[in-house]
């Protein structure tokens, strides 16, 4: 089970502050940089479902990852949202970065499964 918690700091300091309060110290092990593309149909069929399709590359084309996200439910002020991923080649991640339809032509399991 994943758990991921989202915090609206206002500044630096409060980065710091949540960050010693949750690492306790400890300094971040891994730091990536990040490119995410997001995908949708002409008319919006996934976001008026409240669908996310996202392809994140991490350090440049050093990991790719598709991912899912179903739509969020709220429940006393906790959202809960399915999320599937699977880990792709990278050059393919950039396949489907130029050219959307080979993603539904591909036979990843993550959209396989979830988009048809």
């Amino acid at each position: 089970m994943e758990v991921e918690v989202k915090l609206r700091l206002k500044s630096a300091e409060d980065h710091q502050r949540a960050a010693s309060a949750v690492f306790g110290g400890c300094p971040h092990l891994n730091k990536f940089f990040q490119e995410n593309v997001f995908f949708d149909g002409a008319n919006q069929e996934l976001s008026s479902q409240r669908v996310v399709l996202r392809v994140r590359f991490y350090n440049v084309n050093e990991k790719c990852v598709v991912t899912v996200k179903g739509k969020a439910v709220l429940q006393n002020g906790i959202g809960k949202a399915s999320e599937i991923e699977e880990e792709v080649d990278p050059i393919l991640g950039r396949s489907f970065v130029d050219n959307p339809q080979l993603m539904l032509d591909s036979d990843i399991g993550v959209l396989r499964d979830t988009l048809r």
